[in-house]
């Protein structure tokens, strides 16, 4: 069974024009070179990307950052129901928290132990239980889907969670006494960002948003190309490199963005 179908850009014969030489239109900038319109697409997240180019048949010339290529880049996600994103918060929640080990049987029932409780006693009603809630956000105030949010107390994880399709977080923290927490939010060649100091109270629920920015560590070049529609591709499918090229394809983990390798400072091009 093929999974969702993905889109990869990639520029097979680049050449060098300086785009700060290029005369500034209304949808980009103006090439002499090869006579087209430059549109500046590094401010594309991924689903705008996949936007364009998934209805695009047309020949495009673009600006793109280097990790904006030769990778797969799949169709936004779509968004799943209540229950679906109640068990998927559950689970992280699960992940984030170190649960104490037992060797009962499966028929006992579990019972949850908190740590920041002095009394020891468990007690899972509203008056000992805190919410932490907000939003996550690009830079162009669009919401960040499956953004990792995790909450720790003392640097032990308390709780854990992923943003909807809204962007939107919840995290309960059980506690009996307040509490200030650090709040971490993760997202793929983003720059994490952490929020500290945060005072939480039981039967209370404290709101932290979060910007989060591209990270363009090492990415301050860009790569433009001009070309056909942008195939969509099987999930299946592999990205096969002449061997002449492979010196000039970035190597790129999506979660260690700053140990991307990029050639030197310029900015490329496919003519016709």
């Amino acid at each position: 069974m093929l999974k969702n179908p993905s889109i990869q850009i990639s520029i097979p014969n680049p050449c060098h024009e300086d785009w700060n030489k290029m005369t500034p239109v209304e949808q980009g900038r103006f090439c002499s070179h090869c006579q087209k319109v430059v549109t500046d697409f590094t401010n594309y997240t991924d689903a705008q990307l996949y936007s364009f180019f998934s209805k695009r048949t047309e020949e495009i010339c673009g600006r793109f950052y280097n990790h904006q290529l030769n990778r797969k880049i799949h169709i936004p996600p779509q968004p799943h129901s209540r229950l679906y994103r109640y068990f998927i918060g559950l689970g992280l929640t699960l992940l984030f928290t170190h649960i104490p080990e037992t060797h009962s049987r499966a028929q006992t029932p579990y019972t949850y132990s908190n740590p920041y409780d002095t009394d020891n006693t468990t007690d899972d009603s509203t008056d000992n239980k805190a919410f932490i809630k907000g939003k996550v956000i690009d830079e162009h105030k669009e919401p960040m889907i499956g953004a990792v949010v995790q909450a720790s107390i003392d640097n032990k994880p308390v709780g854990g969670c992923i943003t909807d399709e809204r962007g939107n977080y919840s995290i309960p923290v059980i506690t009996s006494t307040p509490v200030r927490c650090k709040v971490v939010f993760k997202y793929s060649s983003y720059v994490p960002k952490t929020v500290e100091d945060i005072l939480v109270s039981p039967g209370q629920t404290v709101t932290v948003n979060a910007r989060m920015k591209l990270d363009t560590t090492g990415l301050n070049d860009v790569a433009v190309f001009s070309g056909g529609k942008v195939p969509l591709l099987p999930d299946t499918t592999r990205l096969n490199i002449p061997r002449d090229d492979t010196a000039h394809v970035p190597l790129i983990d999506p979660f260690e963005p700053n140990k991307t390798i990029i050639d030197s400072k310029e900015i490329e091009h496919r003519t016709h």
